[in-house]
C-alpha cells in the first residue's frame, strides 16, 4: 500500500481528547448505528516486494498502528497486512487487498480492508474496513472509510448494533457524521482524446440521509472522470457539489477513483456551510457505487 499525502486535512487531526457524548452536535442519529471518528500512528515494514513476469509489481506489507478514535470501543493497537498490485502501464492507480486487526484491553475487531491508491493528485489512498468485534464487542460490526499516509490515517465510520444509534462522541472539536447517499446519475458527455484517454463529465442528483440534521438534504454533483486507455483497473476523478436543506447549504470540491474490480467508487469531499452553517467545514470520505455511496466524516469550527 503506497501511503503518501492526502487532501484531507491530516495534520490538523491532533486528537487529544473526547467530549461526551453528543458535543455540540445538532440532535439527529441513524438506529443501530453510533458515528465514530479518529486518526491512527503507523509503522510499516516490506514483507516483499516482487515483479512478475507481464511487468505487474505485488509488493506486500504490514502496517502496524497506534488508533485513537473518538468511541473507545474503537481505540487500540490496529496490525494490517496489505497487499498492492501495481500494473506496469498504470502511473494513475493501483489497487490493495488485506486484512486487520484492532485490539484493546476489552476485545477486539478484525476483517478484511481494501483500497485503492491514486497518483494523478499527488498520492492519494482511500479504503474501506469491515470489522466483525470479538470479546466485549462480540455481536457488533464496525465499518470504517480510511484515507491517510504511511505514517497517519483519517478514520471515519460507524459501530452498528442493536443497541447502537445517536450522534457520536466529539473529539477535539470534531462531531462524527455519517448517512447515505442514493443517487440518479445522468451522462453530459463522453469524449476520447487523441492520446486514448477517455473524459467522461456527469451530473449526480442525490438524496443524503446523515446523522445530523445538518448533513441531510438534496445533493448534486458534477465530476470529471479520466479513463486511460491501458487501464481498466481504475480510473481518477475530481468534482464540485452543492448539498441543500431547509436551513442552509454546503458547497463542496472533491477527488475521487473509480476501482472496477468490485466496482467501488472511493473519493473525499470537503464542503464549507452557508446559511444557517456559515463557520463550519465538513469533510467526508465515500466509497460505494454510482447509485448507492456510504458516506463518513466530521463536521467542525465556530458556531
Amino acid at each position: 500500500m503506497r501511503l503518501g499525502f492526502v487532501a484531507l486535512t491530516l495534520a490538523g487531526l491532533a486528537l487529544t481528547g473526547c467530549e461526551e457524548e453528543g458535543g455540540s452536535a445538532a440532535a439527529g442519529g441513524l438506529p443501530g448505528k453510533t458515528p465514530v471518528v479518529g486518526t491512527e500512528t503507523c509503522q510499516r515494514a516490506v514483507d516483499s516486494d516482487e515483479v512478475l513476469d507481464d511487468g505487474t509489481e505485488v509488493m506486500v506489507e504490514t502496517f502496524t498502528c497506534d488508533t485513537v478514535m473518538s468511541d473507545p470501543r474503537a481505540s487500540g493497537r490496529e496490525v494490517l497486512h496489505i497487499e498492492t498490485t501495481l500494473l506496469e502501464e498504470d502511473d494513475v492507480t493501483s489497487a490493495w487487498t488485506g486484512e486487520g486487526t484492532i485490539t484493546n484491553d476489552d476485545g477486539s475487531w478484525s476483517g478484511p480492508v481494501e483500497g485503492v491508491v491514486g497518483y494523478a493528485v499527488g498520492v492519494v489512498n482511500y479504503g474501506q474496513v469491515t470489522y466483525a468485534g470479538q470479546g466485549a464487542y462480540a455481536g457488533l460490526t464496525m465499518h470504517l472509510l480510511v484515507a491517510g499516509t504511511n505514517e497517519r490515517l483519517a478514520y471515519a465510520g460507524w459501530i452498528e448494533g442493536p443497541d447502537e444509534g445517536g450522534t457520536g462522541q466529539v473529539l477535539d472539536g470534531r462531531i462524527p457524521v455519517i448517512g447515505t447517499d442514493n443517487c440518479k446519475r445522468s451522462l453530459d458527455s463522453d469524449e476520447r482524446l487523441d492520446d486514448g484517454t477517455e473524459v467522461m463529465l456527469e451530473t449526480f442528483d442525490c438524496d443524503l440521509e446523515a446523522s445530523d440534521p445538518r448533513a441531510t438534504g438534496h445533493e448534486i454533483w458534477h465530476t470529471d472522470t479520466r479513463f486511460l486507455e491501458p487501464d481498466d483497473v481504475t480510473s481518477a476523478a475530481t468534482g464540485e457539489g452543492t448539498l441543500t436543506n431547509d436551513e442552509g447549504s454546503w458547497t463542496a470540491t472533491g477527488h475521487f477513483i473509480v476501482e472496477f474490480w468490485s466496482p467501488t467508487n472511493y473519493g473525499e469531499q470537503s464542503y464549507i456551510g452557508q446559511g444557517a452553517y456559515e463557520g463550519l467545514t465538513m469533510d467526508i470520505l465515500i466509497a460505494g457505487s454510482n447509485e448507492r455511496l456510504s458516506w463518513a466524516g466530521w463536521i467542525e469550527g465556530l458556531q
